[in-house]
């Protein structure tokens, strides 16, 4: 039996493989633990199994761990690198410093503009895999393995007030920035300044970090799902604009709610979700235009756009974001990475 450990740099995801089978958020992850255990290995967090590290075949660490990076790098970057660089930098150097160290796997979860460590490729080099969604890389094949953003599965049917009782939009994120040209969270902000200063009564707005500085700020959200339904559209601006295949949970927290999502982001957006599901920001040459074509958009343009999203979330082009679809793709990447001819305790077998 092999043993896998997965290393988050915060101590918030330390359960997130032992969740109840019934979890929807912790799906994906349920689903590949079952996988796992199915053919004989074992997974577990590095925060619950940190006597461990000695007997993993693989540890595989969520994003650059931040002792690779910079320190100027990670000052930047991290806005709690003390808290949670402190962790990482532990497990990282206390893996290599190991007599046989464990293969070492990476996700590239989050873009350039939230974590550019990510993306500086000498650092990949230190992994024997490397999984990630963004289409450039996986393509390349070798190190790289292709994943998406699973998204949860089990979800009840959503509300579906009719189209006169729902205001006309939603934004849920929190208050970031970043001096990358090809952020988003500008544009994010673009969209509260003008519903507030036009619409402030069509508008709902949610996250962390706002304050009363923006009035249609309605506090953090308890649940998408449930607060969703009570708008006809919801702004789902990814982090980043221009990366292939950086396509997150965003769009699909809104098409599972029920809810005509307004989509900027991955520019193969296409590729993924049906251009019919929802309505692209790139079509606008401005906030305003775009908000006046919502404002003016009928109830059967906006039916129809609800209903091929409901049709996509039963198709298989979604089936691929799904649970068992990503417990597959880590389990293909892991099987068919191959061992390094140097590195100690090769005699044993790689997954199956």
């Amino acid at each position: 039996m092999s043993l896998i450990l997965i290393h988050s740099p915060s101590p918030a995801h330390a359960d997130m493989l032992e969740a109840p089978d019934d979890d929807p958020g912790h799906a994906p992850w349920i689903c590949l633990r079952h996988r796992l255990r199915a053919q004989g290995d074992d997974i577990a967090t590095t925060w619950r199994r940190p006597g461990d590290l000695d007997k993993a075949a693989w540890i595989l660490f969520m994003n650059i761990p931040a002792t690779l990076a910079s320190p100027v790098m990670a000052l930047i970057t991290h806005a709690v690198a003390p808290l949670r660089g402190r962790r990482t930098e532990t497990v990282w150097r206390r893996v290599r410093k190991l007599s046989t160290p464990p293969r070492l796997g990476l996700f590239l979860w989050e873009p350039e503009v939230v974590m550019p460590e990510n993306y500086h490729e000498k650092l990949h080099l230190q992994f024997d895999c490397v999984f990630t969604w963004k289409s450039d890389l996986a393509a390349r094949g070798g190190l790289y393995h292709p994943i998406v953003w699973p998204q949860p599965s089990g979800l009840p049917e959503p509300a579906n007030p009719a189209f006169a009782e729902r205001r006309l939009l939603a934004n849920f994120s929190g208050n970031k920035h970043s001096p990358h040209r090809l952020e988003l969270y500008s544009a994010r902000v673009e969209v509260i300044r003008h519903m507030e200063a036009r619409h402030p009564d069509a508008f709902d707005h949610y996250g962390f970090g706002w304050s009363a500085d923006y009035p249609s700020w309605r506090g953090p959200a308890a649940s998408k799902f449930d607060l969703y339904p009570r708008n006809r559209f919801g702004l789902c601006y990814e982090n980043m604009q221009s990366v292939r295949g950086y396509v997150t949970e965003k769009i699909f927290d809104c098409l599972q709610a029920g809810t005509v999502p307004v989509y900027w982001g991955a520019p193969d957006i296409t590729d993924h979700v049906p251009a019919e599901a929802f309505v692209d920001r790139r079509a606008f040459t401005s906030t305003a235009e775009m908000i006046e074509h919502l404002l003016n958009m009928r109830e059967e343009q906006w039916t129809a756009l609800r209903d091929a999203g409901q049709r996509y979330l039963r198709s298989p082009g979604f089936q691929r974001f799904l649970p068992a679809a990503f417990a597959r793709m880590v389990i293909d990447g892991l099987a068919a990475t191959p061992f390094p001819k140097c590195q100690p305790g090769t005699d044993s077998k790689p997954l199956s």
